[in-house]
């Protein structure tokens, strides 16, 4: 716990966290066949289980008889998923890519054990739970022209609340967020269509028009009153967002060595359904500018250099859109040099005009990383 004034900082909890993770993944790539076209056939499927705990020490400001001084939560989860991907070259101009996946996920084991201050305690036991999902995706590429492609893209998507979501909360200032283990899956909608133009070897220009609606999205959620131990803010399923916006890129070589990319992304994001406290407002933490200029000299003889901008336009650190934060743009630069066949030195500098900008506003302001430089040796192009 950090004081508003900054003149106090005070230890809140001290928290372990062990999780273990195992997976697997196979892919059978069948053999192309030639039908009206070029097909390419695909199958697979994963299977992955986490399981994972969070256990607290905590240290009240004042510890009464309902405090709660220690806290142990966990779960585990198991997923389970198969797809088929199909890729169709109808001719050199127009190709059809279709895929369909499914998913389980199993939450079991999910337990919480609190202790308060006069010695008494809790053991809440969380019903094991199944979900599944069917998402197909379906996409478009027709090059009408050499130097133009349009494509096209429909999907749905599927996330799964995870066990940190799920059993884990954390605190950053003063502002202590909840886990919720009742949390529900995620459920995508999108589409997107784009042009790339290549005018030529030394010019490209990319943009794409996206467009998502997300059901059950999972949000820190500022609550009406702080729980009994202390948490403003829960995580919670807000009930639909919406999400449109449009991405460009542009890269331009103007010299034999010296080439300059640009990049911008507009993106709308709002709560479209769910309480009336939320709807309406902006997504937290989702600017709706963003944008990135690097100018970029490459010659391995000589130099390697780029020196780039990025710019970040103003956002809002909470759901309810009451703590704002200013937009800001920082400066980078890297210079390396080869100095032996395969070896490079280099030097890196994240923030180079030292410039101070809020990444967060919970409880009390976070200023991000001021100037940052690091150096050292890179391999490359070796042969094993």
């Amino acid at each position: 716990r950090v004081a508003e004034e900054r003149s106090l900082a005070q230890l809140s909890a001290s928290q372990r966290v062990p999780a273990h993770d195992q997976g697997l993944t196979l892919r059978w790539q069948l053999p192309t066949m030639h039908a009206a076209g070029r097909h390419d056939l695909a199958i697979g499927g994963d299977a992955r289980h986490v399981r994972g705990a969070s256990r607290e020490r905590l240290f009240p400001p004042v510890v009464s008889a309902t405090s709660v001084t220690r806290r142990e939560a966990g779960g585990a989860q198991l997923f389970a998923g198969g797809y088929i991907e199909h890729q169709y070259a109808a001719t050199a101009w127009l190709r059809l890519d279709s895929a369909v996946r499914f998913d389980q996920v199993r939450d079991f084991a999910g337990e919480q054990r609190i202790r308060r201050g006069d010695g008494t305690g809790e053991h809440t036991v969380y019903e094991g739970r199944s979900q599944h999902a069917l998402n197909p995706r379906v996409g478009l590429l027709l090059r009408p022209l050499p130097m133009l492609a349009l494509r096209a893209a429909a999907y749905r998507a599927f996330r799964a609340a995870t066990l940190n979501e799920l059993y884990r909360p954390f605190q950053v200032g003063t502002v202590l967020t909840a886990a919720n283990a009742r949390l529900r899956s995620e459920r995508l909608l999108g589409a997107e269509a784009g042009v790339d133009l290549t005018p030529s070897a030394d010019l490209q220009v990319r943009l794409t028009g996206f467009w998502n609606a997300l059901d059950d999205a999972v949000a820190n959620v500022t609550l009406a009153e702080p729980r009994a131990d202390g948490a403003s803010r829960e995580r919670q399923n807000v009930g639909r967002t919406r999400v449109r916006g449009l991405e460009s890129t542009v890269a331009v070589r103007i010299a034999s060595h010296l080439s300059v990319m640009g990049g911008y992304t507009f993106t709308d994001s709002s709560v479209q359904r769910g309480s009336d406290a939320l709807r309406g407002k902006e997504l937290a933490q989702a600017p709706r500018h963003r944008g990135s200029l690097q100018l970029a000299y490459d010659d391995p003889s000589l130099l390697t250099a780029s020196l780039q901008v990025r710019a970040v336009s103003g956002q809002y650190e909470d759901d309810l859109n009451t703590l704002r934060m200013r937009g800001y743009a920082l400066v980078d630069l890297l210079l390396a040099r080869r100095v032996w066949p395969h070896v490079d030195v280099f030097v890196a500098i994240e923030n180079l005009t030292n410039q101070d900008y809020l990444v967060g506003r919970a409880g009390i302001d976070t200023v991000g990383a001021p100037f940052f430089a690091r150096f050292g040796l890179r391999v490359r192009d070796v042969e094993l």
